[in-house]
Formats: structure tokens, C-alpha cells, sequence
């Protein structure tokens, strides 16, 4: 049986390999090699639980250190910043130990040799045959050692390279925005090309194409973690999960799902819409929000009011979503199956008069109310009706940014499942 390995270094990827992993693990071997960056120091309970029915195969990285010492070490940070995405109220003796975890994770990345690193992972590939490498859509250097978890991802690169074994980088989402006056990146040598590239859509080639080995190794295959059956398959998995949530109170239950805003300079606009979406409690009575935190957030979201649950990385999103009756977010593409499950989609976008030459996938659909307003975002949930998105008109947002041009009642995974199938029956690459 061919082998695949999957490099892991958060959820969100891992998030978009789980759809291809089930439909593949039937014909292919699968493995996965976790190399936790800062945002994801653990694999969420949810996936790991899915994956262990499965019996697929997750190696740490910290596995490959020669060193007793090091693995320890690197095992304790890991414990640490997992913490940090549970404690609201960080003490100082909390912020003690996150500064010696980066600390330590600065001394085993000086003292971690390369070469036998790099061996290490040589010996993997080649005892377990590897036909293929799966990675999300990621600039490597290959010279790039700054920190513990670029060193480490660029030695396993470089030995996946020296067997000839080929990359396929996937899409980890649809792209929400995309400026008109962004310059596109040249190619560069001393970063790690695609031998195959997906993205979601045709506009997001001036993005990533200088990722692509060749120009012909772009293809659009859609953002396989909305791909329908999987979605279907996701909510029959968390039915008893979904029960419960609607199940707590009779509120109106108003999801906020926080995007990553890093890309504003002022910290403040964040901090300004999350205040603003606290206080839609003073004046919407028998509401109750909910708040799924981004990994890579930009303003922390301040429990303030009774009304507020906050949600971590542990809880599966697709629960939440299924469970809420309006959905707001500032920036993320989570919110395309909330479009499919005929949710109030609320796009709140207020942050957008602090840009310039900005669109959005969602400026031209009717499946998304755009509101760029605290009083009308008031208004809209106030008024709030439970109803059916037409057809026609999902359909058309689906088929345009995110499905790679299949009808919604198509299934995205297949056309990865044959782009695998193609790219492990090349002669030229290693075990094939």
C-alpha cells in the first residue's frame, strides 16, 4: 500500500486534511507528523478523538531529537502554552512560565543539530516509504532557522526533497480579502515549491502561484473542508454535542466567530468591535453571544458581561455553528458552512474604512448581509426571522471562491483524491 504523510502544525490545517485523510486512509497509508507551531501546541481533542477511530498514525516532531534532554523539554513547553489558550485571568506566575517556555524553545533550537535532525527524518521516509507529502499552503525558507518550529519543518523539507518525493500543498480556506494594489510575489529559490499547488478559487492565483513549481502545477480544487458530504458527515458526528447547545436556554444565540485582523496596524479597531459586540447585550434583551477565538487574534476578547460564553480551539466550530441562529464575523471563512446551513450570516465589516483598494468574497453575494455599522448591526439582529439563502444564489457563491467551480452538490475531495492518485503515479518521484 502507498504511503502518504501529512505535515501538521496547527488545527486549522489539520482542519482541511481531515476530509481528505477519511476518503484516502481506504486506498492509502496514512500518516501524520505533528510539528506544533506557537498557535497550536496540541491537536484539538475533537480531531484526535476522529483520528484514533480511524487508527492514523501522529508522530510529535520532537520524536526525530536525538536528545532525551530535548524531547523533555520541548514536551513541557508544549504543556504550557496549552494553557494559554484556557486562562482568561493570566497571573504573573503564569506569564513566568511562558517566558521560560520561550526561553527553552530558544536553547533547543540552538543546540538541535541539524544534520542528525535531518537524518532522522531521512530514516522515516525511507523505512515507511513515503509516496507523498500533504502541507498546507506555507512559505519555507530553506535556509530559514529562526526559531524551533522553521528549523525543525526545514529539516524534514529538505530530506523530503532529497528523496524526490513530491509535495502536493493544499489550501487551508478560501481567501476573504484580496487588495488591488498588492504587488505579486516573485518566485524565489530559496523557499520550497508545490510539485502541486490547490487553491479554492481562480483569484487567489496572484496570491500563491509563486509557490508553484511550475504554472501548471496550479490547480483549482476548492476548499475541500466544505465539501458537502464531509459537512454532512461532521454534524451526523456531533448530533449529540448540537442537542445539547440548543438545548442550554431559550436565547436568541448570536455566534461571534473573530477573524484574524493582524493585518490592521491599530490593535484599537479590534478592540472597538469586540466592545461592540459585548454591548449588543444592553440592548438586545433575551440574547446570548458566544465567542470562538481566532489563534492568531489581534485584541484579546474581555469576558465582561453574564451573557458571554468564550470558546477555545477545544470546541469544534461546526458545533457552535450549528447550534447558534445568527452568525457575525469581522474576517473568516468559517462562515461559508453557515451559509450552507441557511444560517443569518452577518458580515461585520467596520474595519474596512481603515483600508484602501480591499474586496471581499463576500461584497457581491445576498447570502451575507455586509454591515459596516454598530446601530445597523442592532437593527439587523432585532429584527432577526429565520429563513432559507435561495439556492441559486449559494450556489453561485459556492461554485465561484469556494468549490473550484463544482456545483454544491458535487464533492470537492474527489478531485483531490484524483490529483493524489495522479501525482503518486509519477515515475520519476521516489516509491512510485
Amino acid at each position: 500500500m502507498k504511503s502518504i504523510l501529512y505535515i501538521v502544525h496547527g488545527n486549522n490545517d489539520l482542519d482541511h486534511y481531515m476530509p481528505i485523510i477519511f476518503n484516502a486512509e481506504k486506498k492509502y497509508n496514512c500518516l501524520i507528523i505533528f510539528i506544533p507551531d506557537r498557535n497550536s501546541p496540541k491537536i484539538s481533542s475533537f480531531h484526535y478523538n476522529l483520528l484514533r477511530k480511524k487508527k492514523i498514525n501522529i508522530i510529535y516532531a520532537n520524536n526525530f531529537f536525538n536528545s532525551k534532554i530535548q524531547k523533555l523539554i520541548q514536551s513541557f513547553i508544549l504543556i504550557i502554552r496549552s494553557f494559554k489558550f484556557k486562562i482568561l485571568n493570566k497571573t504573573i506566575f503564569f506569564y513566568f512560565f511562558l517566558i521560560l517556555a520561550n526561553l527553552l524553545e530558544k536553547l533547543i533550537n540552538f543546540s538541535l543539530d541539524e544534520h542528525s535532525l535531518k537524518k532522522s527524518f531521512e530514516n522515516f521516509l525511507h523505512q515507511n516509504k513515503i509516496n507523498l507529502i500533504i502541507i498546507d499552503i506555507i512559505d519555507q525558507s530553506k535556509h530559514d532557522k529562526n526559531n524551533l518550529f522553521k528549523k525543525q519543518l526545514g529539516c524534514l523539507l529538505h530530506a523530503v526533497k532529497g528523496a524526490k518525493i513530491p509535495i502536493f500543498m493544499i489550501s487551508h480556506g478560501a481567501n476573504i480579502l484580496f487588495d488591488n494594489k498588492l504587488k505579486q510575489r516573485k518566485k524565489n529559490n530559496d523557499l520550497f515549491y508545490a510539485d502541486s499547488l490547490a487553491l479554492c478559487n481562480k483569484y487567489e492565483k496572484s496570491l500563491y502561484k509563486y509557490l508553484a513549481k511550475e504554472n501548471n502545477s496550479i490547480k483549482i480544487l476548492g476548499d475541500v473542508r466544505h465539501d458537502i458530504p464531509w459537512m454532512n458527515f461532521i454534524k451526523t458526528h456531533n448530533i449529540n454535542g448540537i442537542k445539547k447547545m440548543r438545548k442550554f436556554n431559550n436565547k436568541l444565540k448570536l455566534l461571534y466567530i473573530m477573524g484574524n485582523l493582524n493585518f490592521l496596524r491599530d490593535k484599537n479597531i479590534e478592540k472597538k468591535i469586540n466592545s461592540e459586540i459585548s454591548n449588543l447585550l444592553s440592548y438586545i434583551p433575551n440574547l446570548e453571544i458566544w465567542v470562538k477565538l481566532h489563534p492568531k487574534i489581534n485584541s484579546k476578547f474581555i469576558l465582561e458581561k453574564e451573557d458571554i460564553r468564550i470558546f477555545h480551539k477545544e470546541t469544534d466550530t461546526s458545533i457552535l455553528i450549528q447550534s447558534a441562529d445568527i452568525i457575525v464575523t469581522t474576517h473568516s471563512g468559517v462562515i461559508v458552512e453557515s451559509i450552507i446551513s441557511d444560517k443569518l450570516n452577518i458580515f461585520y465589516d467596520s474595519w474596512r474604512k481603515h483600508t484602501k483598494n480591499i474586496w471581499t468574497i463576500f461584497d457581491k453575494t445576498n447570502c451575507v448581509k455586509k454591515i459596516n455599522n454598530f446601530k445597523n448591526l442592532c437593527d439587523e439582529i432585532k429584527s432577526f426571522k429565520k429563513k432559507k439563502i435561495n439556492d441559486k444564489d449559494k450556489n453561485i457563491f459556492y461554485k465561484k471562491f469556494i468549490s473550484g467551480k463544482i456545483s454544491i452538490k458535487s464533492s470537492i475531495v474527489r478531485n483531490y483524491l484524483k490529483e493524489i492518485d495522479s501525482l503518486i503515479k509519477i515515475k520519476k518521484y521516489a516509491y512510485n
